[in-house]
């Protein structure tokens, strides 16, 4: 039998699992909850915790008052947070109460898939680095003469100059006609990433700031791609100048590391099925329908760069 070729099995997943999660989020994304007696801290009367797919309350009754937590990501309010993280940071007890006792089956069936989803993640995010410095040094490596790569070079800087240009400008353009990201759920990531305001020609001098990296071990440890990537070419560039039994020593150790890591790519991407199934099925049963409404503008963001660009 014709085994399904790899990209209709991501489709297959993401199918399953966008109908999985949004039939759990349609029957059980609910979920009302009061709380008395025994089960609560010594200075808690009683709570009342509501569930779904697009908010969440925390009341709780204290001797001193009522004290009310909202978790809203499409509205600011007073005492209201984007995000169960923020509330986490914001108001423990309150976070603590409904984790224990006032999710609903679909965000604890989102909890779980969004578990194994991560797994696969990082198993990605684990070979990325490695890939990218077996695969540049082997290519480079390759070519073999210096005269050849000093031509090269200068290309290939003058050609990721003008199309950086070219992808902010555009991006720029897109993002701000589109505006895909509003009225979508920001992670605590978005959330916690810091604000840059500037033009493409600042961005163009932080680029090629970041070109070269002040500790290529951190870089490596940071997963900084463009510090990663210009050292590499540089090591590859030097080793083939240095030439000798150095070049065929590096050359054959980095050939030997690049089939290893393609193997184990390739091995990794056989799971993206799972995947990618894990990972839709937590975005529908923790938000529904919403998802696909933001989806659809970042879609039509990226079509239109991509067509313009």
């Amino acid at each position: 039998m014709k085994r399904i070729a790899l990209h209709w099995q991501i489709m297959i997943g993401m199918i399953v699992g966008a109908l999985i999660g949004l039939t759990v989020n349609f029957t059980a994304g609910t979920r009302a909850t009061k709380l008395t007696g025994d089960r609560l801290p010594a200075d808690v009367q009683s709570v009342e915790i509501l569930d779904t797919p697009n908010v969440v309350r925390v009341t709780i009754e204290t001797p001193e008052g009522t004290t009310v937590r909202t978790v809203d990501p499409t509205r600011s309010l007073p005492d209201s947070v984007a995000s169960l993280e923020a509330l986490e940071t914001s108001d423990p007890r309150a976070y603590k109460l409904f984790q224990r006792y006032g999710q609903s089956w679909a965000r604890r069936l989102g909890a779980a898939a969004q578990y194994f989803g991560g797994l696969f993640l990082r198993l990605l995010q684990m070979v990325a680095v490695p890939l990218i410095v077996t695969s540049l040094m082997t290519g480079v490596l390759g070519i073999g003469q210096a005269d050849r790569l000093g031509r090269m070079f200068v290309r290939t800087i003058t050609y990721y100059l003008v199309t950086s240009l070219l992808a902010i400008a555009t991006g720029i353009m897109m993002v701000n006609l589109i505006q895909p990201g509003i009225g979508g759920q920001m992670n605590e990531m978005a959330q916690a990433a810091p604000h840059v305001e500037g033009n493409i020609v600042d961005v163009l001098k932080d680029q090629l700031l970041n070109l070269i990296p002040s500790n290529p071990l951190a870089a490596l440890a940071q997963a900084n791609f463009l510090s990663i990537i210009s050292f590499t070419l540089a090591f590859a560039i030097f080793t083939v100048i240095v030439g000798g039994r150095t070049a065929e020593v590096i050359r054959e150790f980095f050939e030997s590391a690049f089939d290893v890591m393609m193997a184990m790519t390739t091995a990794i991407i056989r799971l993206a099925p799972l995947g990618v199934l894990f990972l839709m099925m937590y975005v529908t049963a923790t938000q529904g329908t919403a998802v696909f409404v933001s989806l659809f503008w970042y879609m039509l963001a990226v079509v239109l760069a991509l067509g313009v660009h």
